[in-house]
């Protein structure tokens, strides 16, 4: 099992006692506050809208796919606002609030237990480093870090990676989550119990239910028509999930360390997420808002548990933390400086020209 050279360090201790003195003296909780119950309200009540008037029938034909992408979307900003703060135990200090509102996921179509697994356990606490972290992993389409030997194929991976991107909920939904069921626990190396594969089963028949059969059911439209709709739904979660999340780790600046022989990673976990995570547009109440501030991807790698509406506040304590550390604090300053670093470093890495072990910057 990898492990870090140290476990712990003055960064960690400071960061923990300067973020308990904030919450402390401000007299707030660390979990979710109104602003995110309000935010909560909004998209999940936007989400149940657009589909109901999609399953029963009350949007035009005409207007239907439209309404499919937007319903899309929508899910897509009650996994950035709500399920993923839910699968990190950031909403409340009670556990079965934290799962019921996780479940959101299951009926979107991707499992939360096995994000919370691959999530959670897999790419924080080994951000960046091959082998472990899942999101490093991406098939045989994309290169991800130096440590993967390109094809001639991906040497055009910067201009097909939005198209696949798209595609990413698709696969989630049909594959990923029964072949994550069956692999082994990343944490202990056993193989997970055989109940996974039928509770994986069950969901997707739940989601499959809501998302197809109860519009075929009561919407009047017809199945190549559903199945249209389901379709652009999925596309139009997928690919502002896949490039919210890539954005932060995957960019020009970030690195991708490897272990020794030993498995000894080098420095700290937090000096390792510093040099493995960008934060983009955090000065953006926009993107923080509509992303459930995955924009300060710092500051939620730092601090999992606590809620992302909180991030804001303690972005400036962190990035003095980081500097009086001599440690870097990457900020791409908009969305699209993000994409643009993201694509480019795409480029390199599909043509061998980031160097293995570092990163680009």
């Amino acid at each position: 099992m990898l492990h870090y050279e140290r476990a712990g360090d003055a960064l960690t201790l400071e960061l923990r006692r300067r973020v308990d003195e904030y919450f402390r003296s401000s007299g707030r909780s660390p979990k979710a506050d109104r602003l995110f119950w309000s935010k909560l309200a909004l998209f999940v009540a936007t989400t149940v809208a657009l589909w109901a008037a999609l399953a029963i029938g009350l949007v035009p034909r005409p207007w239907a796919l439209l309404a499919c992408a937007l319903l899309g979307l929508s899910m897509a900003a009650v996994g950035f606002n709500v399920a993923h703060d839910a699968v990190h135990g950031a909403i409340s200090a009670r556990g079965w609030v934290n799962r019921a509102w996780g479940r959101v996921l299951d009926v979107f179509g991707a499992n939360s237990a096995n994000w919370a697994l691959a999530h959670n356990f897999a790419h924080h606490t080994f951000t960046n480093v091959a082998g472990v972290d899942v999101d490093l992993s991406p098939g045989r389409t994309l290169v991800f870090h130096p440590h993967q030997r390109p094809a001639r194929l991906h040497r055009y991976q910067h201009l097909y990676a939005p198209l696949l991107y798209s595609l990413a909920f698709v696969a989630w939904v049909v594959a990923k989550d029964l072949r994550q069921a069956l692999m082994r626990d990343p944490r202990t190396g056993a193989r997970q119990p055989l109940r996974r594969v039928p509770e994986v089963l069950a969901w997707k028949a739940v989601h499959l239910g809501v998302y197809l059969g109860v519009p075929l059911a009561c919407a009047g439209y017809t199945v190549r028509e559903v199945l249209a709709g389901y379709l652009v739904c999925l596309l139009f979660v997928g690919l502002p999930i896949a490039l919210v999340f890539q954005l932060p780790h995957l960019t020009e600046g970030t690195i991708f360390p490897h272990a020794d022989e030993a498995g000894v990673l080098p420095g700290t976990f937090a000096a390792h997420q510093l040099r493995t995570t960008a934060n983009f547009a955090d000065g953006s109440w926009w993107w923080t808002f509509i992303t459930g501030g995955q924009n300060h991807q710092i500051e939620h790698h730092l601090l999992p548990h606590v809620c992302h509406t909180h991030y804001p506040a303690l972005s400036p304590l962190v990035r003095e933390l980081a500097h009086a550390h001599g440690l870097s604090y990457r900020v791409e300053p908009s969305f699209p400086a993000a994409l643009a670093a993201h694509f480019r470093l795409l480029r390199r890495l599909g043509r061998s020209e980031v160097p293995t072990g570092e990163g680009p910057g």
